[in-house]
């Protein structure tokens, strides 16, 4: 009888301490998951370069200008008598600016009423900023290398201005923006650029 209750406390004391051992390793694994979600919204709705509250008011003014660069791009197919299209990576990568910013500008408003980010919208946000950039990037050097010398002088001032707009200024916005961020290009962001060129490509010259 008593090689059975010292059997059945040292049970207890085994169970006991894998209890707290279990309990000790559960707050680990919460606080990384905690760590690396907070991660994504941090650099999404934070900057070194600035608070929470100019940040907004950055992100508000860039959207504002992206949403003006693209209804010049609709006034010019107005003025020019083509049709909207997706023909051009223009158009492409004004877009995914539009909606990257938008985003951003989410974000931070969140982050100034203390509303909580989902780790999915943050990673997502941080995705579709790497694919603008990605993306205006390639336009900026395609449009002044080799499609701006071939260009006539535009008569329209409209024309003129969004031509600078969707083909600088729009990328020196997310420029900046990638400058005071603490977002990070990752492998996954630059496979999914990869992906929407050779959508490009296949959809525009097949």
């Amino acid at each position: 009888m008593r090689d059975l209750s010292t059997t059945v406390k040292a049970s207890k004391r085994f169970i006991h301490k894998s209890k707290k051992i279990i309990k000790e390793d559960y707050k680990i694994v919460k606080n990384y998951i905690s760590s690396v979600a907070h991660g994504h919204m941090n650099r999404v709705s934070t900057s070194w370069a600035m608070g929470a509250h100019n940040l907004h008011k950055w992100r508000l003014l860039a959207f504002s200008w992206v949403v003006f660069s693209a209804l010049l791009v609709i006034y010019d197919a107005f003025a020019s008598g083509v049709e909207v299209t997706v023909i051009y990576m223009t158009n492409w990568g004004l877009y995914v600016a539009l909606a990257a910013f938008y985003m951003l500008l989410q974000c931070s408003a969140r982050k100034l009423n203390n509303d909580e980010i989902s780790r999915d919208y943050a990673k997502l946000a941080e995705k579709v900023f790497a694919l603008a950039w990605c993306l205006e990037f390639v336009v900026l050097i395609i449009f002044w290398t080799a499609v701006f010398p071939s260009l006539d002088n535009a008569p329209d001032m409209g024309i003129k201005v969004m031509r600078i707009s969707t083909h600088a200024i729009v990328q020196m916005l997310l420029g900046v923006e990638l400058a005071i961020n603490h977002i990070k290009f990752r492998g996954s962001s630059l496979k999914t650029a990869v992906f929407v060129f050779l959508v490009y490509g296949l959809w525009n010259f097949s």
